[in-house]
């Protein structure tokens, strides 16, 4: 086995599974992160559901998602189209602008989502860490080789101040939807 494969994977293969390593400390960190991320994506397509008044509009009778089967069709709209992380934070950020009000969602968020759904965690020292989150470019077509655009270890303050900074954005846009949208 080549000495640069994950730790973790080593430390299985040894009869140590992943969760009995320090790794099962970071479990629920990484998952707040990711569980609030999801709802900070659904806050903000529902922020600009509401706040552009697609459920107004004839073409977008009200659907219960809930209740939708596969192969049923139903209303694009923020609820349902494909915009990015990306692409739902500028639009909100724009919204809050014309509102006059001073919150905003930090971009940085899609470059945390990023990571996480596409990057790799590594460990070279052994299954105890420490742990870096790692995520490459594509390759370039001259030569093959790869760029690190997020290279990061996950210390247990990293971990922490990134379940805050997730939860504190969606409650800025729960925040402002409720006081424009009291029900």
């Amino acid at each position: 086995m080549p000495t640069d494969a994950p730790s973790v994977n080593r430390a299985f293969i040894k009869g140590v599974p992943p969760e009995e390593s320090r790794f099962r400390v970071y479990y629920p960190a990484l998952g707040s992160i990711v569980g609030n991320l999801l709802t900070l994506e659904f806050a903000l397509r529902f922020f600009l559901h509401e706040i552009l008044g697609e459920e107004r509009q004839p073409s977008c009778k009200p659907v219960q998602l809930v209740r939708v089967c596969k192969g049923e069709w139903i209303p694009w709209n923020h609820l349902t189209n494909h915009s990015t992380l990306n692409r739902l934070i500028g639009e909100a950020n724009k919204k809050l602008e014309e509102l006059n009000r001073p919150e905003r969602v930090d971009l940085s968020l899609v470059q945390l989502r990023d990571a996480l759904a596409h990057g790799r965690v590594f460990s070279g020292v052994g299954p105890n860490g420490p742990y870096r989150l790692l995520k490459f470019s594509r390759p370039r077509k001259e030569d093959g080789m790869v760029q690190v655009e997020v290279s990061i270890e996950l210390t247990e303050e990293w971990l922490q101040s990134q379940v805050h900074q997730t939860a504190e954005a969606f409650n800025k846009i729960e925040t402002v939807r409720q006081s424009l949208h009291p029900e």
